[in-house]
């Protein structure tokens, strides 16, 4: 089943339609220019397509907002040592114990061999402060913890980079946690399966959007 694009957005570094976003890189008139000359549909159940100048290295996996649910898959990832992973994040509260917002895995499993996290991003305990981990070699479950809450009932973009023998953390572009350890991150299987929420926490009291994959 495909679905016609019914409105169109761009901006210097943006396409959107149809409640889909991903960073582009044509300047506003370009993007507007290559829509308008395309007739295209796409599927419902794949947005990514090929018009504006589209990063093919990069994956979106969720759109819109999504409700977190213990054990919901994502699909699959190809996957590289050096990524960013980006997200919108609205918390809605605290729980007890640890919670998991999104996680990457090359192998299945949760913990502690590397790549059981490539990356894996956890909610700690009572607080809306993010566990953020990403494997490198000889040293799993390594990561990055910034110290703010995130405040609850107002969205922050988060952006998660690992590359350049860094792992940095951003919070609406401001950078909030970095470690320079990640000469060698850990190569992670060509796939890799990303849930949110995984299946070994609670999920996190939060609702997330515009989650993308992109390799570096």
């Amino acid at each position: 089943m495909t679905e016609a694009i019914d409105a169109i957005t761009c901006d210097q570094t943006s396409f959107s339609f149809s409640g889909y976003s991903w960073t582009m890189g044509p300047t506003a008139d370009e993007c507007l220019r290559n829509a308008a000359s395309l007739p295209f549909t796409v599927a419902a159940d794949q947005p990514p397509f090929p018009v504006c100048g589209e990063n093919t290295d990069t994956e979106l996996l969720i759109g819109e907002g999504f409700e977190l649910v213990q054990g919901t898959s994502l699909g699959e990832v190809n996957a590289s040592k050096h990524f960013e992973v980006s997200f919108v994040v609205t918390p809605h509260g605290t729980r007890e114990g640890w919670s998991n917002l999104i996680h990457f895995t090359s192998t299945g499993n949760n913990c502690c061999e590397e790549g059981d996290r490539v990356p894996a991003v956890h909610v700690f305990n009572q607080s809306t402060r993010l566990h953020i981990r990403s494997d490198r070699l000889g040293v799993a479950t390594d990561g990055c913890d910034p110290i703010e809450q995130l405040p609850i009932g107002n969205a922050t973009k988060v952006d998660i980079r690992v590359a350049d023998g860094k792992l940095q953390v951003f919070y609406d572009s401001i950078e909030v946690c970095n470690t320079s350890a990640y000469a060698s991150p850990t190569v992670p299987n060509e796939t890799v399966v990303v849930y949110a929420s995984d299946p070994w926490h609670n999920p996190a009291l939060a609702n997330v959007s515009h989650l993308t994959y992109t390799r570096l």
